[in-house]
This record gives structure tokens, sequence and C-alpha cells, in this order.
């Protein structure tokens, strides 16, 4: 049977605006459905399941900030990338204009240990202290 995907699309987004967690335990019941698998279809996009959801057709922007939630500390652009070779191992973006957004619209911020732009780490704004300095458990490493 075919269906129009634009729809389909619309039911999803009123089902995930009727509450906070919709989305989320639309995609736990969809997992579990499918446990022998890690790819998981939802809709016209696929997910892949390594303890949290990546999203394969998400922004480059999306995909930076679920490579941060896992890496859990901040982290290089070489670690970060890594990453999303790991979920996605045809990943070839570029990072930087996502990275650039993402500190434009202060969805995380940088930290320059030495000042030089070469030693830069990646990570959320929960993850530094009121002098701007990473937390203890979320510390880059060298």
């Amino acid at each position: 049977m075919k269906y129009n995907s634009e729809t389909l699309h619309g039911l999803e987004q009123a089902l995930f605006s009727l509450h906070p967690k919709a989305e989320a335990l639309y995609k736990a019941i969809l997992v579990i459905k499918d446990m022998n698998s890690e790819v998981v279809s939802v809709g016209d996009k696929e997910l892949i399941f390594h303890g949290f959801f990546y999203n394969k057709f998400a922004p480059v922007s999306e995909k930076i900030l679920f490579s941060l939630r896992h890496l859990g500390r901040f982290s290089k652009v070489s670690d970060i990338r890594s990453r999303l070779i790991f979920e996605e191992p045809e990943f070839k973006k570029g990072l930087s204009t996502a990275l650039t957004a993402l500190k434009k619209d202060k969805k995380i911020v940088i930290v320059k240990p030495s000042g030089s732009n070469k030693e830069s780490y990646y990570g959320y704004h929960s993850w530094v202290d009121e002098k701007g300095r990473p937390l203890p458990d979320k510390m880059y490493k060298e």
C-alpha cells in the first residue's frame, strides 16, 4: 500500500505535539517491536539504535548534538566526527558550519584551553561552571 509521506509526517508531528514525551515513547515502541535489528525504520526515516536514537537523515547540527550527548564530555571535532562515522560509516559532511551555527544559537559552548583554535573543545552549556570552565566529569581529554 502506498502512502503520502507528507501526510504521514503531518500525522507524526500531530502525535508528537500532544505531549512532550510522545515522540520518545513512539520511538521506544518501535525499537521494542524490532529488537533484533540495530536499524529501525520510522516512516521514511531510518534510526540506528545504540543506546540513543541516531537519525541518519537529520541535519548535521542534530548529529553533532547526538555525538556530544553520547560522548558525554567536551570533545574535539575529530572525536565528534569519529562518533558520527561510527553511527553512519558513509558520513562525509563538514562540521564547521554546523558547529558555528550551534554556537551562535547558544546550543553549545567552545572551550579553548590555550586560547588557540587548534585546541577547541565543544560541549553543552550545562557542562560548564559559572566561570565557563568544564565541570570535572565533563572535562575534555587531551
